[in-house]
């Protein structure tokens, strides 16, 4: 073999390899279109090597040279010629942004510069070991230091190791295969830096083909900078959303704006925030026993998918108008948010759905979402669905008043336990369900509270708050799994060329249950319209 096939040989095989050693980016990126500025990278770094060794260029005007190929590729190709400054700015942005984005990230011209300048870099080592001659095994430095750098920036994926681990393999030993020439003279050529390369490609190599199947793989989380860059918020910290309805109500509040929403089909049901945590005092966003703010994790505008949303994807806008509430008002299970107008990180927790704004949402603030719309199921087909068993681990239930007990006697009296419970309790309350015309009853729904408002079963008087907080009460009671949902109910007669106005009066909240067939599905615990009692 001829001394240039040979470097051509080395060299495609050490750009394979930059590619390979990058696929590790791929649970971080939105499909494998991360891997066109790899290729780019790679081809930049070792065509300019290449270059410099056939024009015999010194160490000075190849890096050079290969400095202004890699900002002129990345200007015209990466970021975009419309752009002449972003390529620099997105070379110092770019390595934030990507370890402060939920994966899967959209690869936006900003995240493109990572994987390329990732891939120049390692093939700027790799080249320049070509271009000195050195022993073709040495050349795999390169991308080892490449996939050093993506184990930094990408969540582990027991697969993608694996299919690295052995592709990389077969690579050095072919690298090596194209060394034997100058192996089979000694081991002079293995001392110094050369051994210390022949060493960590040896070690980091059998690492990651013996790695996952070690006795405890685990697919590790990636280094979040977000951690360290956003200051704390805490949601418990937040007033409970159930607790501030009675006040949307009021007279002098409740024909305040809260957000136009924009959707070609009128969308009825927003919900802001989905309680799931009851200690016998409130209904919570989250567990108070654990840290509430590791429930909400930053992210960005890709979500990750729920295994219990079925239905169709749906698109619509939010327009904040008024108010100052951390809560984002959400019609089904967010896919994507992209949000103008404010600087504060989306935060969003996974279990229930629910995203929030620390500092609150400004007016002004628009939000594009696409989402999947909410299970939705009438009573009749609700009668048809299997309820899943409560979670709760019942420490919730253990100071239960007699009065609950007493009120499942009679909603539950000869029906069959799951779903005909929760379509009996929707109809008794529907039935004897009434609003506090006269503002005497009580805001709250501790458990104190509800053995008030469960005082008389004839005669159910107050607010969504007692409505919803005392359906899932006595759900969980039966064993079903129920949570409580705040949110907003819009009249579809209120759009007007696909917009309509929420106003705070249309605050209201609702409970949720889990069925095996479409997941958590809306339930009213009160009834629709308002109906005021004759007396209080």
């Amino acid at each position: 073999m001829t001394t240039a096939s040979k470097q051509s040989g080395v060299l495609l095989v050490s750009g394979i390899l930059l590619v390979v050693s990058s696929l590790g980016l791929r649970p971080v990126f939105e499909g494998w279109l991360f891997l066109v500025p790899v290729v780019a990278g790679a081809a930049v770094g070792l065509g300019v090597a290449a270059f410099g060794r056939w024009k015999r260029l010194y160490l000075g005007e190849t890096l050079a040279l290969s400095l202004l190929a890699f900002g002129a590729v990345g200007t015209l190709f990466i970021v975009g010629p419309h752009d002449p400054l972003g390529f620099a700015g997105a070379l110092v942005d770019g390595w934030s942004d990507l370890l402060s984005a939920s994966p899967p990230a959209a690869l936006t011209p900003t995240l493109r510069v990572v994987p390329y300048a990732t891939a120049w870099f390692g093939a700027a080592i790799s080249g320049e070991l070509v271009r000195r001659g050195a022993p073709a095994i040495s050349v795999a430095v390169g991308p080892v230091a490449v996939l050093l750098a993506t184990c930094l920036l990408t969540v582990g994926d027991k697969r993608i190791a694996v299919a690295q681990g052995v592709v990389l393999s077969c690579g050095v030993l072919l690298l090596g295969h194209l060394s034997a020439p100058r192996l089979a003279t000694g081991l002079r050529e293995l001392t110094g830096p050369l051994a210390v390369g022949v060493v960590l490609v040896s070690v980091a190599i059998v690492t990651a083909v013996v790695g996952p199947y070690l006795p405890t793989p685990t697919e590790r989380d990636r280094f979040d900078l977000r951690t360290y860059q956003d200051r704390p918020w805490d949601p418990l910290d937040e007033p409970s959303p159930l607790v501030t309805i009675k006040a949307a109500l009021k007279a002098g509040v409740r024909d305040d704006e809260r957000f136009i929403v924009t959707a070609s089909t009128p969308i009825e049901r927003f919900g802001v925030a989905t309680l799931s945590s009851y200690a016998g005092t409130v209904w919570a966003v989250t567990d108070a026993g654990s840290s509430g703010a590791s429930r909400f994790v930053p992210i960005d505008r890709r979500f990750p998918d729920s295994p219990t949303a079925f239905g169709s994807e749906v698109t619509y806008a939010i327009d904040v108008v008024g108010g100052n509430d951390p809560w984002v008002p959400l019609s089904g299970w967010p896919r994507r948010i992209e949000v103008e107008g404010t600087e504060s990180k989306l935060r969003f927790n996974a279990e229930t759905g629910t995203a929030a704004v620390p500092g609150g949402l400004r007016p002004g603030t628009r939000l594009s979402i696409t989402a999947v719309e909410n299970n939705v199921a009438s009573l009749d087909e609700l009668a048809a669905l299997t309820m899943v068993a409560s979670p709760a681990d019942g420490s919730e239930l253990d100071l239960v008043p007699p009065a609950f007990v007493n009120v499942a006697g009679d909603v539950f009296e000869g029906v069959d336990r799951g779903s005909d419970h929760v379509v009996a309790l929707a109809k008794a309350f529907s039935t004897a369900g009434f609003y506090d015309a006269t503002g005497v009853a009580r805001p709250g729904h501790s458990l104190a509270r509800l053995s008030e408002f469960f005082a008389d079963t004839d005669a159910l008087i107050g607010y969504e708050e007692q409505f919803a907080a005392g359906a899932a009460v006595l759900l969980r009671i039966d064993g079903v799994a129920a949570r409580v949902v705040v949110g907003y109910v819009v009249p579809p007669e209120r759009y007007v060329d696909g917009s309509a106005t929420v106003l705070a009066g249309d605050a209201s909240a609702w409970i949720e249950v889990l069925t095996e067939e479409r997941g958590w599905v809306p339930v009213d615990a009160a009834t629709r319209p308002r109906r005021e009692p004759e007396s209080t």
